[in-house]
């Protein structure tokens, strides 16, 4: 146990806050200090006669109680209630578990800047999570894919109010959370990824990290860094007087849409209506352009436009049914190119026709390298 006013000579984790009884018997708090040498002097959080241990409520406190480690119900994302600082000491009312290390983990947004306390940003893993005490719980079974997960926020250190990371910075586009495991006597592995309200928004294979056999110092799990938006836009078309045989289309009782990699795989809607990009209404010749859906102040705001040199999957899907068949010379059912056309323009240029070449491995998808 730590005394008012001494140190401690082991290493510490630089901001680690942890509990400790000061002059009079005070129930307080000791936070490393930022070269990790030794703690501050023990500073009371509740008064001397209080009778209540460190970190512990009062008995009459309660959801939204200053002196409760437990956050308001209508406390999310965004909203510091769980650890923001008792205005009448200045005191972090959130103190590092015991026993633990500290997990963290960032969604770095700053290229786009899309991202809002609204749109429900989780750090989803092989971990389940305590909102309250901040505590992860290893489940390899990601928590039966029902969490509940790390919410990650843009509120400033945990030390300081907030949940990120010490050296984060509120309000900059990062999202971020530091949680607490317990401090393992074995290696522990984690998978993980992100998601927003809307779905999965990582990309590649999960992520993994490791808490290691006794190991105090902050792990830092590999962030998601979301690329900036490209800069070139594509309109696919595709001609319902060319369809495969076979593909009948009768448009007052079928619709067209496509759906790629570019949109995360979400169906946007073709349209024959001289409007979002098509060049001729009722011809016959329905067009998707990728601007129409993607980008600020559209359906897909998380989403943007195409990169030079990356390929864009995609598939048409007609009545409801993916457009694929069998082609001579290639082995099962691929993508049709019948009566599909592409084009890609980068401003201030016009569009330009581009090659519809088909993915040749995988689903055997159409595709296009801008």
């Amino acid at each position: 146990m730590l005394a008012c006013g001494n140190t401690d000579d082991t290493v510490c984790a630089p901001a680690r806050a942890v509990a400790c009884v000061g002059s009079g018997g005070c129930a307080g708090q000791q936070v490393c200090n930022p070269d990790g040498t030794g703690f501050s002097l023990c500073a009371c959080t509740v008064g001397p006669d209080a009778g209540v241990d460190a970190g512990a409520p009062r008995p009459d406190a309660g959801p939204g109680d200053p002196d409760s480690g437990t956050p308001r119900p209508d406390a999310g994302p965004g909203n510091p209630d769980s650890g923001t600082p008792r205005p009448d000491t200045g005191i972090m009312s959130f103190p590092q578990p015991a026993g633990t290390t500290p997990v963290s983990f960032c969604v770095d947004d700053r290229a786009n800047q899309t991202y809002g306390s609204d749109d429900g940003l989780v750090w989803k893993g092989s971990f389940t999570y305590n909102v309250v005490t901040r505590a992860l719980t290893a489940d390899p079974s990601w928590g039966g894919g029902l969490g509940p997960y790390p919410p990650v926020y843009d509120d400033g250190p945990w030390t300081s109010g907030g949940h990120e990371p010490v050296n984060e910075v509120a309000g900059d586009h990062r999202w971020c959370v530091t949680t607490f495991f317990p401090t393992p006597r074995a290696d522990q592995s984690f998978e993980y990824g992100a998601e927003s309200s809307v779905g999965w928004i990582w990309s590649g294979q999960n992520g993994t990290f490791v808490v290691g056999s006794g190991q105090t110092q902050e792990v830092v799990a590999p962030p998601l860094v979301i690329p900036a938006f490209g800069t070139i836009d594509l309109r696919l078309t595709l001609d319902t007087a060319n369809l495969a045989p076979g593909w009948d289309f009768d448009p007052a009782l079928h619709g067209i849409v496509v759906k790629g990699a570019f949109s995360g795989w979400t169906e946007l809607e073709a349209v024959d209506t001289g409007l979002a990009g098509d060049v001729v209404a009722g011809d016959g010749v329905y067009s998707m352009v990728l601007s129409e859906h993607v980008g600020p102040s559209t359906s897909l705001p998380h989403t943007g436009l195409l990169h030079a040199g990356v390929d864009a999957e995609f598939i048409l899907v007609v009545r409801g049914v993916e457009c694929k068949g069998r082609v001579p010379g290639l082995i099962g059912s691929v993508a049709l190119t019948d009566g599909v056309a592409a084009e890609i323009k980068t401003p201030p240029g016009d569009w330009t026709a581009t090659p519809v070449r088909r993915n040749p491995g995988g689903d055997q998808n159409t595709m296009i390298r801008p």
